[in-house]
């Protein structure tokens, strides 16, 4: 099966795909179609063709089981010989020369233009570097037709500026071999084992075109690719990484739907269970074939298409799932991280533009109890004349209002105005877009208003235009600092070029339409390192570096808790800038439910962690508070918590008092686990990894335990696995853990213990007024906060209330686990980031980085729980701190269910010099015990000696 099969141009177009899958997924799981009047004449039909079907059955059997025979290679190698041939430069080095033999005759699926000619010879090297194995195919030919705007000058350039470097060990080593002769092709082995090979498929080398088939045995499962509304395990067909501009992109692997993330990275599992990825280094549209045979008994193959001169590609070894993310984080970096300030709950409304419209929201919120941390101004509040800094009176009045931590997002758009009288005009044409013969600023069109576009490329952006503008809004502050960057890549309704498309008859365009539609020309220049760079080329990471010239702006100006919410992402990123990430809009199923924790497992494997789905961002005639109320137990793990209502009236605050009530409980748990969140988030950030795990990637978790595409179960963090309820009316759910586990439920406090060789299922509840199911593994340690107790409007609130932990010992009686405490600005470096070890009765406390000296409570440790205990009647504890003082603690034993757990306290007595609190900072490790018959607990604790008897 090749192109010309129609493999880039498929059947069936988005608007039909998006209609199918919203007929599968309405809210009550039927299909929108309604009764036909004419059903019993089709009744009739129906008979006479069944009798037809009888006659022609074994023609249908044979077409049946077609499907079921192995997939084809993408091209037929009797009809697509490959027509290059391999020289070895260097093979210990593993560099070779490429050359197309012109005189074979050939049947090339694609034709040369003026603007596009076939590569004649490439330099070719694969090397294994510390964390992955890198193949780099390099046009020498001499570029020609094109002006000088080429791919291999196009770098982002966020790289390396505040990457928090991994040392990883073990990466198992990846070797290749490369076959001389008349035809290319190579392999890749992992212990001698084939992970691909490019033996009989495609492989298209033109100027700007380029197409690479490989060869993926075992290989039984796909995930990654881009961002859009999809199942997490991809199926066969086309998939375009393209920045586009659609909310609702559901996507089937038609090659036609993207949403605005440019994410070209592919995690593969094998059918062994191990994990490799491909990692594609283009900055280019591309798109990525995926055929699989559904029998498993023929390779998986994968053909990936790109526009581009060079074409680099890497492959993450693995083998564990955390493997391939922390291997590609070594070129990503691992994600920086947010202010507190980001985790709030906030509310935005395209409706927000002025007082009027904000101040009834905020104040019935307020008043009804909701722990609102802010607001998102919609981008009204920007003039009808494209206006970016118009929001000083708007901001200053809500500040002045609800005080100075109140925290406003604003909103931002790369279009200026043209009229030269107006404050954000670009003065000179070298920090913009341009175009045209005579190398003009694009002139664009908005709205009916005329404007500009900022060049994202040239970094003078920053330091000659942005820093400036931000410096005279005073408004600006650490807590309105926030940028939404709503559709980064211009969206735009016409533009003055009208110069010939010089990529016009390339062989390849990304999606459904041309990516000038809409958008800036192909042949739009853009300035980078002195260099130029057509659009075509920039269009995929232009939102991305966008968002990188806007936060460098608001750190000129000292604004360092900011970030920035761009819609646009692209990889390398993350771990530079403090990213911020929504996903595109839903229709409001409770199939997309399932498709939100997709989403966050999804960009986990990106090295985006700080994201979130669009709270209730449906249309109003679909409104359901019960789904509305379901999409708040989702926020309760996802970093980002915004409520996007288009129609301001659709808010809980209007809700009636049961899914209200469970919205407020949902906050209310929230930010009891928000320490947890921000300890694993740190985790990832300095020894990387994800804080969303699919159960399939956790050790035990077979299919028999839980199906591998049931999504609405997953590991938060690396201690608590979480359970979602994604149907539509059940108050039930029955829940596996696998055979020979231990787990505490955190709700109820309840041991959970399966027995060898026996999976354990037990029935919870989960109506929407329930608490979320949340699970802790044993060997680990869990941080969280009182906040019934304690009341929470703001997250800020978080800082004066003490921790509690939650230890979940193994069988050996050991835990791990690390503690994040975090008193002030993310800017400031006012937390301490240490680990946990629980082993000998003993719980130690080791600062990694940034001791603190902080009196604030959150360092201030409340109590300690012990689950899974083994040792029967531990009654006393005390705590060592590093100073050699100790201190008798209160214990208190409990049993439930027959299980024992206990907890430890700070003793409250009437002696002066006894402390009453433990300082986190402070401690060097709390003992547990029991004391002999008679013996005074607090004789227990000398500062010289613990002695406990068992």
């Amino acid at each position: 099966m090749t192109d010309r099969d129609g493999l880039i141009s498929p059947n069936k177009r988005s608007s039909e795909i998006n209609d199918s899958y919203r007929k599968e997924t309405t809210p009550e799981g039927r299909t929108t179609s309604g009764e036909n009047p004419n059903k019993k004449k089709y009744i009739i039909i129906g008979v006479v063709s069944a009798l037809v079907l009888i006659a022609i059955t074994v023609t249908l059997i044979v077409v049946l089981k077609k499907k079921d025979d192995p997939v084809d290679p993408p091209v037929d190698p009797t009809i697509y010989y490959d027509p290059y041939e391999v020289e070895a430069t260097d093979p210990a080095s593993g560099k070779y020369t490429i050359k197309r033999n012109t005189k074979l005759l050939f049947d090339y699926p694609y034709q040369e233009s003026g603007n596009n000619k076939f590569v004649d010879e490439l330099a070719f090297q694969g090397v294994m570097n510390p964390s992955s194995f890198s193949m780099q195919f390099t046009d020498l030919s001499v570029s020609g037709g094109l002006p000088a705007n080429t791919n291999r000058l196009l770098q982002d350039s966020t790289r390396a500026k505040f990457q928090q470097k991994l040392d990883l060990k073990d990466t198992p080593k990846l070797t290749m071999t490369v076959d001389a002769g008349k035809q290319f092709s190579l392999s890749i082995y992992d212990q001698k084992e084939l992970l691909l090979s490019t033996v009989n498929q495609s492989f298209i080398m033109m100027q700007h075109y380029k197409e690479i088939g490989f060869r993926v045995p075992k290989t039984t499962r796909f995930m990654g690719l881009g961002e859009r509304n999809a199942p997490l395990f991809l199926k066969n067909g086309t998939y375009t990484l393209f920045a586009d501009q659609k909310d609702f992109s559901y996507d089937l692997g038609y090659g036609d739907t993207q949403g605005y993330g440019y994410h070209p990275l592919l995690v593969m599992q094998r059918s062994d269970g191990r994990f490799f990825s491909l990692y594609l280094l283009q900055h280019t549209s591309m798109s990525v074939q995926i055929r699989q045979d559904p029998n498993n008994t023929a390779d998986s193959l994968i053909t990936i298409r790109t526009i581009g001169e060079d074409l680099s590609i890497q492959v993450q070894p693995g083998p564990s799932f955390s493997d391939v993310i922390q291997q590609f984080q070594t070129y990503a970096g691992t994600p920086m991280m947010l202010p507190m300030w980001a985790h709030g709950f906030i509310v935005r409304s395209g409706q927000f533009f002025d007082s009027v419209s904000v101040d009834p929201v905020v104040d019935k919120m307020i008043a009804e109890g909701f722990p609102l941390q802010g607001v998102s101004l919609g981008e009204d509040v920007l003039s009808s004349e494209l206006l970016n800094f118009n929001f000083d009176t708007l901001v200053t009045g809500l500040t002045t209002k609800y005080g100075e931590d109140f925290n406003v997002i604003l909103p931002f758009t790369p279009l200026v105005s043209l009229n030269d009288d107006r404050k954000d005009f670009i003065l000179d044409k070298a920090y913009g877009v341009k175009g045209g013969e005579e190398g003009d600023l694009v002139q664009v069109y908005r709205g009916g208003f005329e404007g500009f576009c900022m060049d994202p490329l040239n970094k003078e952006l920053t330091t000659k235009y942005l820093a400036p503008m931000f410096s005279k809004q005073a408004s600006l502050t650490n807590s309105t600092s926030a940028f939404w960057l709503n559709k980064n890549t211009p969206l735009l309704k016409g533009n003055n070029m009208t110069s010939p498309d010089p990529f016009l008859n390339l062989p390849y365009y990304p999606g459904e339409q041309l990516p000038s539609y809409n958008s800036l020309p192909e042949d739009a220049i853009h300035t980078q390192n002195g260099k130029s760079v057509a659009n075509f080329y920039a269009r995929a990471i232009f939102g991305a570096e966008l968002s990188s010239q806007v936060l460098d702006a608001l750190l000129i100006n000292n604004l360092k808790e900011s970030f920035v919410l761009s819609d646009d992402t692209a990889l390398t990123y993350s771990g530079n800038y403090r990213i911020a990430h929504l996903f595109p809009k839903q229709h409001g199923s409770y199939q997309d439910l399932t498709q939100t924790v997709t989403n966050l497992i999804n960009f986990g494997i990106f090295s985006i962690p700080f994201t979130g789905g669009s709270i209730c961002a449906y249309s109003p005639e679909r409104a359901d508070q019960n789904l509305c109320a379901r999409y708040f137990q989702l926020a309760i793990v996802s970093p980002l918590a915004i409520l996007d209502s288009e129609d301001s009236q659709f808010l809980p605050t209007s809700f009636d008092t049961v899914p209200k009530q469970a919205i407020l409980a949902s906050l209310q748990q929230r930010y009891k686990y928000l320490n947890y969140m921000r300890t694993q988030l740190m985790r990832v950030k300095m020894q990387g990894g994800t804080i969303f795990t699919p159960l399939f990637a956790v050790k035990g978790f077979t299919e028999e335990v839980q199906a591998s595409n049931d999504l609405s179960s997953i590991m938060w963090g690396d201690s608590i696995k979480v359970d979602f309820q994604v149907k539509q009316a059940q108050d039930r759910k029955i829940v596996k853990f696998p055979a020979g586990s231990r787990w505490v439920n955190l709700n109820s406090k309840q041991a959970l213990i399966a027995p060898a060789g026996e999976i354990l299922s037990r029935q919870f509840k989960t109506a929407i007024g329930d608490e979320l199911n949340m699970f802790q593994a044993e060997g680990t340690v869990v941080s969280t906060q009182d906040t019934t107790t304690y009341k929470v409007s703001k997250v800020q609130d978080l800082y004066n209330i003490p921790l509690q932990l939650s230890i979940a010992l193994t069988t050996a009686q050991q835990a791990s686990g690390l503690y994040y405490l975090e008193v002030g600005p993310i800017s400031a470096y006012a937390f301490e980031y240490g680990s946990i070890q629980v082993s000998s009765n003993n719980i130690s406390f080791t600062p990694l980085d940034n001791p603190l000296n902080s009196t604030l409570n959150v360092t201030v440790l409340e109590k300690v729980t012990v689950h899974l205990v083994e040792v029967a009647g531990v009654n006393a504890s005390c705590a060592m701190l590093r100073n050699g003082t100790a201190f008798a603690l209160y214990t208190s034993t409990y049993e439930l269910e027959g299980q024992q757990y206990f907890t430890v306290q700070p003793k409250y007595i009437a002696d002066p010099d006894t402390p009453t609190v433990i300082r986190i900072p402070e401690l060097s490790y709390i003992a547990y015990g029991v004391a002999q018959p008679g013996q005074e607990v607090a004789t227990l604790c000398s500062p010289k000696k613990l002695q406990f008897l068992q």
